[in-house]
């Protein structure tokens, strides 16, 4: 999301609101850098929440997966993945708020696979 943040902003820095041409590439990539920011505050949000329960949770394995939960998500979908889990992780995080923006009209998984199977593809590549 960084990555396409920046890029939108590069973009949005070069255009003018006194060029009518521009216009409507201003509120698309101003609508982009807010999109982006939002879904990073999405995982932020998601890796507070895991930090609070991780605090009050009795069970030391428990314990530690809702600490990994935390460090994944305050990196991804934020930044690029380095492993297995926070590529899955960010695809998930994305995915989950089309959810909510969809209102609960279901993923397809098709799509679903399709998406994970771009995305993890570097990653398998640097695994093997």
């Amino acid at each position: 999301m960084n990555g396409i943040k920046a890029d939108a902003q590069a973009r949005l820095d070069q255009l003018s609101m006194e060029n009518p041409e521009d216009i409507d590439r201003i509120y698309y990539y101003k609508a982009a850098i807010e999109t982006c920011e939002g879904v990073i505050n999405y995982s932020h949000r998601i890796a507070a929440h895991a930090r609070e329960l991780a605090a009050t949770e009795q069970n030391a394995r428990r314990r530690a997966e809702l600490l990994t939960i935390a460090e994944v998500n305050q990196n991804v979908p934020a930044n690029p993945p380095k492993t297995l889990q926070e590529a899955l992780q960010s695809i998930w995080t994305v995915e989950s708020l089309f959810e909510v923006e969809e209102n609960q009209t279901g993923l397809s998984s098709a799509a679903l696979t399709s998406t994970a199977t771009r995305c993890l593809r570097p990653i398998f590549a640097k695994a093997a």
